[in-house]
């Protein structure tokens, strides 16, 4: 079975423009300037935040295709396809607040219905298709279309451009069209024989109005800057408005070595003019995204002979491809200073070191306990979040183990990612590690068993371990691997099992011996967080931290950036609360006998009281002085006989 990914034609532009007014939705997600990607933490965090919060967004489809019911999306979703869109836009710098108007959205919806009922596209759908109305066939001429994905992904696909249709990159031009303010989205998720669909409707009142201001004034993918390599894909293009690239010339090097590129057949008329290429020959058919670099790669653009008015014009410009869940030299996050020993019941006051761009911050207090965590899927599903087809195969499997009774198996009998996440919140060591066995069976090349880590509560993943299928039989007994979470040592992090797919050829079936079994998870050296609270810190950076109880904490502060998008956390600081001690009085009593009363809230496992004759100089423990207790767990009073005139004493808590 083959997971398509297809698009036809790009639209062709109105040939009348609309100019009555349309109503946007309510308000989705925006970005009112645009990205400055020349810092690579910017553009990582916009990435692993704005981009990453579109992913994996149910669709919540309520229509039914056998009924030609178009359903809707759920306003989250609609959200998540909105953040998509003005990611690229923002990082193209032009403006990115789009919002979907409803009118454009209800037609998208009856337009990727028809898509999805016929698994076919067309900008001019016949009326003898199934499911065809004239609002969905409106839509369709006005819209890019995507079979195989909907959403965020065709969003996606869309920008991507792939395939011998898309030489001229249309469908990347509407979505980066500057004027356009309104769009609208459909979307139809796979259903049996039917495969998804996404329409985006990217034709508004606005087309051909006056061009706003932009960042760079020409428009490219990828854009000038920094850019994580998953969106940077086969097809390079740079456009401006008016130019004449016909008699225009392409160069590229890639870190100083020079690259071959194939200029695709300018064609105006989609969007802004412009030229498109492909560097290096890469495959513009198949290819979905850069490989990930082990270094950050420049690559230097110059664009030669444009003719802008009649005047030829040259535009030179670097785009550094780097990994989004590597941070560079410019990661700076906050860290907390304070007591490593605060007071139970008082205000502890913390402050923390500032992170850029930053909106505001939030801090978090849990307390640690220590953990002991093997699973071998004897006990169910218990310690697991299951995004799974469980209504088709068995995510507990007794055919293929390695111990026990039961294994994991984790196949794809729907083309969705298959997921376990563990439903434990983890602080790491120096020692930490997770092993488990595992068996890949049959799977294609685009079925990958991964296991990934998130640092902020589970939005964004990165690969701790990536296994691809070997388009065969794969393997046929168990191994055991083991990944070292020494690297996140003093984060607080979440692991999850992902059984990914991707576009292509791959094994459906969920019989015994294909798809990932794995068994035996074990966490070795680790903490689990527990009873976590998270607050808003003052505009200072400050925090005060009122334990109600004794013992191990630890506290955590993360920024919001971007308005209000929660990063991860930064390094934690680990303290450990002590009794608050109250003296209450100091009397004196027979001869050179002082008693030194006080009182403790928390629990203290015993107490010992030190002294010095200033309170400038090294207090000693007074090995004479006993402890009494006048009330249980509460009032206390040191024994102490002294001739001293003067002396300033301590109560040390134990």
């Amino acid at each position: 079975m083959a997971r398509i990914d297809e698009l036809g034609t790009p639209p062709q532009p109105p040939r009348v423009v609309k100019t009555s007014t349309v109503e946007p939705s309510s308000a989705l997600t925006t970005f009112s300037n645009v990205v400055n990607i020349s810092s690579r933490e910017t553009s990582r965090q916009f990435f692993n935040l704005v981009y990453g919060a579109s992913e994996n967004v149910p669709v919540d489809w309520s229509g039914n295709i056998g009924a030609c019911a178009p359903g809707t999306n759920s306003t989250t979703y609609l959200q998540a396809v909105a953040r998509r869109v003005n990611y690229f836009r923002a990082m193209a710098g032009i403006p990115s607040s789009i919002t979907f108007s409803n009118e454009y959205s209800r037609k998208a919806q009856l337009a990727a219905l028809i898509m999805s009922a016929n698994n076919s596209l067309s900008h001019t759908p016949p009326a003898n298709w199934s499911c065809w109305t004239q609002d969905g066939y409106d839509a369709a001429g006005n819209s890019n279309l995507s079979l195989g994905s909907a959403g965020p992904d065709s969003v996606v696909g869309q920008l991507r451009d792939n395939g011998a249709n898309n030489t001229a990159a249309g469908h990347r031009r509407w979505i980066l069209y500057p004027q356009t303010r309104l769009m609208g989205s459909g979307s139809v998720p796979a259903n049996g024989p039917n495969n998804s669909s996404g329409v985006l409707w990217v034709f508004d009142p606005f087309y051909g109005t006056t061009r706003p201001a932009t960042r760079d004034n020409y428009i490219c993918w990828p854009p000038p800057g920094f850019v994580p390599y998953p969106v940077v894909y086969a097809r390079w293009s740079f456009a401006f408005p008016g130019a004449d690239f016909s008699s225009s010339t392409l160069t590229m090097t890639s870190n100083g070595v020079p690259l071959t590129t194939a200029r695709e057949t300018v064609t105006n008329g989609f969007g802004e003019n412009t030229v498109v290429w492909i560097p290096a020959g890469l495959d513009a058919n198949n290819l979905v995204s850069y490989a990930r670099p082990a270094t950050d790669t420049v690559y230097h653009v110059t664009v030669n002979n444009v003719l802008v008015g009649g005047v030829p014009q040259s535009f030179s410009y670097n785009v550094t491809v780097f990994d989004p869940s590597v941070p560079g030299v410019d990661y700076h996050p906050a860290a907390i200073t304070g007591p490593v020993q605060p007071i139970v019941s008082a205000s502890n006051v913390y402050s923390f070191t500032s992170v850029s761009n930053a909106n505001g911050y939030e801090w978090r207090q849990s307390r640690l306990a220590g953990l002991t965590f093997v699973d071998g899927a004897e006990n169910g599903l218990t310690n697991f979040i299951v995004q799974a087809s469980t209504n088709d195969y068995s995510v507990r499997d007794s055919a293929v183990r390695f111990s026990g009774t039961y294994s994991f198996h984790l196949a794809h009998p729907q083309p969705v990612s298959q997921i376990l996440t563990l439903n434990r919140l983890l602080l790491a060591a120096t020692n930490s590690s997770l092993s488990f066995r595992s068996e890949l069976g049959y799977a294609a090349d685009i079925q990958t068993a991964r296991v990934q880590v998130s640092l902020d509560g589970g939005a964004n993943w990165q690969d701790i371990y990536a296994q691809p299928g070997s388009n065969g039989a794969g393997e046929s007994s168990f191994t055991l691997r083991t990944v070292s979470l020494a690297s996140y040592a003093g984060r607080t992090l979440r692991l999850r099992l992902n059984y990914d797919l991707g576009f292509g050829s791959y094994f459906p079936q969920s019989d015994p011996g294909v798809g990932w079994y794995l068994d035996d998870w074990t966490l070795s050296n680790c903490q689990e967080i527990l009873s976590s609270s998270i607050v808003a810190a003052g505009a200072n950076r400050t925090f005060a931290f009122s334990p109600a109880n004794t013992g191990p904490f630890l506290l955590e502060v993360r920024p919001l950036l971007f308005g209000d998008y929660p990063s991860e956390w930064g390094p934690s600081l680990a303290v450990n609360v002590a009794p608050n001690v109250t003296v209450t009085s100091a009397q004196k009593g027979a001869g050179n006998t002082w008693n030194i009363n006080f009182s403790v809230t928390g629990t203290a496992n015993g107490f010992e009281l030190w002294s010095a004759p200033t309170v400038d100089v090294p207090f000693a423990r007074e090995t004479s002085a006993t402890i009494q207790t006048i009330v249980a767990g509460a009032q206390y009073r040191a024994v102490i006989t002294s001739s001293a005139a003067q002396k300033f004493y301590r109560i040390r808590v134990l």
